[in-house]
């Protein structure tokens, strides 16, 4: 199920977080779905949005579906079972391994995007021909290349799409059979996939929204009839491993960044903006913001490394399955939950695109609590974070900023805030440890083993650093003059030629996108709005009475 950010699961459910227990609760769980359905079947389409839950959480509420499935009567399985059914359509096409079923009339026509965005007109034909060669790439990718196992396929050896007018942000959703199979821990499910119609007024438009779709959805398929569903308890990891799988096929389309930034009217929804908030949290944004944990195994130690968690969860749930393929790697899901906070903690303008994640500049920045002041001989920080949860805190320590990334690792606990005390000072205590900058660190916590703390101790720099140094001036990327700890908050630049002609001069800000590394930059232009020419290039940089200079390299491509 693909949402865009206005329309997520904020809405499901309170039947999730109802306070109701046992045979009271799962008869309101009960009644909340059927008046859900009720809703949803009473629109327009059946994806319209319900004035009682303002949006329609497809793979979600499907899953609640099938854990509630028993809990049902025979007559409102049978209504229920026409939600979990496609349509009738007009038409439908077999293309390769897939089978499409699609109108040719209504409202729901598919159709291929022209100028300004609007449908073409009797392109239906044209939007099933390309809806075929997607997703038959898809399959060949995800299960040929990736090595994923294929989902079950209809009577007709096909596995089927339908094609609607979904809207409301909505990309598609995978729709499991109420019936599972298998003899494995996990039941598992055939399924069928709805995509929208012309992927109009999204964040990817058009064909590239069909490309992340096809990924996306499909890769929910597999994880239903390949390898099973434990329930809506790992409903985070199905959107985590499809959301990352969308970049993984179709690496140029980048749909998930949409993700990656806070929205003030969905609680909770971006990694980035509140990494305290529990790892295993699903509430229809912050799970997808999270295909960034994807990105990092990816990287850090190899895609297969995905495939492989979903073969454990076979028999396991998400947690103890991630952290069993970690295991056959040398690590483990405490230490690479602790790697990934450190990650997350580069990202931005100048982020380390060698060390962390290659797309990081495109990432925003952590969200960090406000800056803190040390004050010696000692200084205690009293905070706290949810279970599977990191706190980001930038301490001044003799002017010169570090950040130190404070993660819980409890992997049993699912809600609960935990405390902690994080104490600097000048000596050195019982458990301390001794920083880079001279102070003395010690986390005082009762449950140590579940803790990790990571400090971003900067370098000391006695002169200017120039980086990327040779510079390639493209795509907005700037020129960083890494500085020495300083008061002032702006400094002269100049940037003379070869020839010592002075080709720009300004007054720029000093600003810290890295932690505690105060950094100038420039965008590469002359003081004619032109781009530097190939060639050797002299800086000045004044700043606190001091002034500094050196020479580095453009490369014009």
């Amino acid at each position: 199920m693909k949402y865009s950010q206005i329309f997520g699961c904020v809405v499901l459910f309170g039947i999730l977080v109802n306070p109701l227990e046992g045979s009271e609760k799962n008869a309101h769980a009960r009644e909340s779905l059927l008046r859900t359905i009720g809703s949803m079947q009473s629109s327009a389409n059946r994806s319209g949005v319900s004035t009682d839950f303002g949006g329609k959480c497809g793979l979600r509420l499907s899953l609640e579906l099938l854990a509630h499935w028993a809990e049902f009567s025979a007559s409102e399985q049978a209504t229920l079972s026409k939600y979990l059914s496609p349509s009738d359509r007009q038409k439908d096409r077999i293309i390769g391994k897939f089978h499409f079923f699609y109108d040719t009339t209504g409202v729901s026509v598919p159709a291929l995007l022209g100028p300004g965005n609007t449908p073409i007109p009797n392109s239906y034909e044209a939007f099933i021909d390309s809806a075929g060669v997607i997703f038959n790439h898809v399959w060949d990718y995800e299960i040929s290349v990736l090595g994923y196992l294929a989902p079950p396929l209809k009577p007709d050896a096909t596995y089927w799409v339908d094609i609607e007018e979904l809207g409301f942000g909505l990309y598609g959703r995978t729709v499991p059979s109420p019936l599972s199979f298998g003899s494995n821990p996990a039941p598992k499910y055939d399924s069928y996939i709805e995509i929208d119609n012309d992927f109009r007024s999204y964040y990817s438009n058009g064909m590239a929204g069909l490309r992340v779709t096809a990924a996306h959805e499909f890769h929910h398929a597999i994880q239903l009839g390949g390898y099973g569903s434990w329930g809506t308890i790992d409903y985070y990891f199905l959107e985590i491993t499809s959301t990352w799988m969308e970049d993984v096929v179709y690496s140029d389309v980048n749909d998930y960044y949409q993700y990656l930034t806070s929205i003030p009217r969905i609680p909770e929804n971006s990694q980035f903006a509140y990494p305290d908030f529990r790892f295993t949290a699903g509430n229809g944004s912050i799970e997808y913001s999270r295909a960034v944990w994807g990105k990092f195994i990816e990287k850090r130690f190899s895609p297969a490394l995905m495939l492989r968690t979903w073969e454990h969860m076979k028999q396991a749930n998400a947690l103890p399955a991630i952290d069993r393929a970690l295991r056959e790697v040398g690590s483990s899901f405490g230490e690479a939950f602790s790697e990934w906070a450190v990650w997350n903690g580069n990202t931005g303008p100048l982020s380390d695109t060698v060390r962390y994640y290659e797309e990081g500049r495109h990432y925003p920045l952590i969200r960090t609590r406000p800056v803190i002041s040390y004050a010696s001989p000692q200084r205690t920080i009293v905070d706290s974070t949810q279970a599977q949860g990191s706190v980001y805190i930038p301490v001044m320590i003799n002017g010169v900023r570090m950040v130190a990334i404070i993660s819980n690792l409890d992997q049993q606990s699912v809600s609960s805030r935990k405390r902690f005390s994080y104490i600097l000072q000048d000596t050195e205590l019982s458990g301390s440890r001794h920083l880079s900058n001279g102070v003395y660190a010690r986390l005082d916590v009762n449950d140590p083993m579940n803790w990790s703390v990571f400090e971003t101790v900067p370098s000391i720099v006695s002169d200017v650093v120039v980086y990327p140094n040779p510079y390639r001036p493209r795509g907005g990327n700037p020129l960083a003059f890494r500085l020495p700890p300083v008061v002032g908050t702006t400094a002269a630049l100049s940037i003379f030629s070869s020839s010592f002609n002075k080709i720009h001069a300004s007054d720029e800000p000093v600003l810290e996108i890295r932690a505690s590394e105060p950094v100038v930059r420039w965008d590469g232009d002359d003081e004619s709005g032109n781009l530097a020419p190939t060639g050797i290039y002299f800086f000045v940089l004044t700043i606190d009475g001091k002034q500094y200079s050196g020479k580095f390299a453009v490369v014009r491509e």
